[in-house]
């Protein structure tokens, strides 16, 4: 009798270790297909930077130191703009602030604060200094990447092209 105990126990372990080395695949199988469907979802969170301009201001000069930025959210997902930061020709920093809302003047307001981004919207951007914008390459942290988006203003650009 213990003989078919025995055998019957072996049985029994052999089998639990078949169920838990099954188990253990579809595990992995179900973590592998979880990451391809959030990937698939992520594959269209993408934010569309439009022209940047100078805002129509009643003061010109005020409109030539604030850049207006038009962001598209490509998304189903709310983004939101997390920092930007400025910087000239030579790479060097401007000090400046950004917000979602502007005054007649072209004073930011509530400046750098989280801005969300559902469908789309614009950004201005204010240099601190008072001095025109000429040339800016702007870099926008968001929520949908780590990366950072790279935006170009260049005044003379549409010149050069002949428009």
């Amino acid at each position: 009798m213990s003989a078919s105990v025995q055998s019957l126990s072996m049985l029994v372990a052999s089998f639990a270790a078949l169920v838990a080395a099954f188990s253990a695949i579809t595990a992995y199988r179900g973590y592998k297909l979880a990451r391809s469907i959030q990937d698939d979802a992520r594959s269209d969170e993408r934010i569309v930077l439009g022209r940047i301009t100078h805002p129509g201001l009643r003061a010109r000069e005020h409109a030539e130191c604030v850049l207006q930025v038009p962001l598209f959210n490509k998304s189903k997902r709310k983004a939101c703009i997390t920092d930007l930061a400025v910087f000239d020709e030579k790479g060097e920093s401007i000090p400046s602030a950004w917000s979602d809302a502007i005054d007649d003047l072209g004073n930011v307001q509530n400046p750098g604060n989280l801005v969300g981004l559902t469908d789309g919207r614009t950004i201005y951007v204010r240099r601190n200094d008072g001095e025109p914008f000429r040339f800016a390459r702007l870099l926008f942290s968001h929520s949908f990447s780590h990366a950072k988006e790279v935006a170009v203003f260049d005044e003379y650009a549409d010149f050069a092209k002949g428009e």
